[in-house]
């Protein structure tokens, strides 16, 4: 079994306390971060039963994982920790998104957090710029936009998959989906100088090779960023990653991720699930609400995230008297579940699908 030592301090450090009986072959030893996060990472080792001494985790550890330095941190910080896994003879992996942000001279002994499937690639030969059927029932996870909880809503799909009995092949929009099981996104998808159609068949190739290897019974697919456009205030790929795959596959049922809503419309979110099965053919099954939010700084060309306590998110959240079984926030673990039960059963069901 694997023993990481994580750092520094991020929100999904939350998911991986709240979801460790479901981690692959991989046990957390601790928490580290900057002295900022002192309050946030002393929580959490409590939570795991983990002293906190970064000396002592980081013997008791064989990796130091790098997460993504979403906040803009001192960069050296993660210098060090590098240099101390490595004179402690420990290996070093980095989340992808540290790739064009650390120099690579000073990146001795590490990898990046990545995995892939075993596939053998000459067989079948396929024909390029050519869609081939892909009989292997696909379930979506996407979102609004980024850090709308898709991670969180994977892990838990993958896990009542795997209770009802399936075989699930986990594409996790998360690189910390490898550790439990999932494989990344391929490279070529994030690669802007390859066109939208040839990403489209290099996908559909992908996919009909998982399916023909027998490899699993069901395969998720994490859709990177978002479907909503945040206007002129951020530059990214809004919907580029849900065309490519719904044109690339045909999506048998899928899970639409929200930001929290504190006053949610029903009729609102109809109109979303709407404009999902016309735009990129996902039918929605369950409407998962977050618990993270977003504010457009005035005068900036930026965007900050906000990530909110399940506790404050439940003193706000007034839902509607009536609420459609298929919308549930994220923190009521029994509608999920319950919803996801719903999108398994219509699958077996479903001579075609399954």
């Amino acid at each position: 079994m694997k023993k990481i030592l994580l750092f520094p301090y991020h929100p999904d450090m939350q998911i991986l306390v709240r979801y460790r009986r479901n981690l692959k072959d991989v046990r957390i030893v601790g928490f580290y971060s900057y002295r900022e996060d002192e309050t946030e990472i002393l929580k959490l080792n409590q939570l795991i039963g983990s002293t906190g001494s970064f000396e002592e985790m980081l013997l008791e550890c064989n990796q130091v994982i790098l997460l993504e330095n979403y906040r803009g941190c001192e960069i050296k910080k993660y210098y060090e920790v590098i240099e101390k896994a490595n004179a402690c003879g420990r290996t070093a992996a980095l989340v992808p998104q540290l790739k064009n942000e650390l120099e690579s001279e000073k990146l001795k002994g590490c990898t990046f957090l990545t995995n892939e499937f075993n596939l053998n690639l000459s067989k079948p030969l396929l024909r390029e710029r050519t869609k081939y059927p892909v009989e292997l029932p696909v379930l979506a996870v996407f979102g609004m936009g980024k850090n709308c909880c898709k991670f969180e809503n994977q892990i838990c799909l993958n896990a009542i998959l795997e209770k009802a009995g399936y075989r699930a092949a986990w594409i996790s929009s998360n690189p910390l989906g490898v550790l439990f099981g999932a494989v990344t996104l391929p490279d070529f998808l994030f690669e802007e100088t390859i066109p939208f159609e040839e990403k489209v068949f290099r996908l559909n190739h992908l996919l009909f090779r998982i399916s023909n290897a027998d490899l699993a019974d069901v395969c998720i697919i994490g859709v990177p960023e978002g479907i909503s456009q945040f206007e002129k205030y951020e530059f990214h790929h809004f919907a580029e990653y849900a065309l490519v795959i719904g044109n690339a596959v045909n999506v048998d049922g899928a899970v639409l991720c929200t930001y929290f809503l504190e006053d949610l419309s029903v009729e609102g979110i109809k109109e979303l699930m709407f404009h999902s099965g016309e735009k990129f053919g996902f039918l929605v099954d369950l409407v998962s609400i977050g618990t993270s939010g977003f504010q457009m700084m005035d005068g900036e060309l930026d965007i900050v995230y906000l990530y909110l306590s399940r506790d404050f998110v439940k003193r706000q959240y007034t839902p509607p008297k009536e609420l459609p079984e298929y919308i549930a926030g994220i923190w009521e673990k029994d509608r999920i579940e319950n919803a996801l039960k719903r999108l398994t059963d219509r699958l077996t069901k479903n001579l075609s699908a399954v």
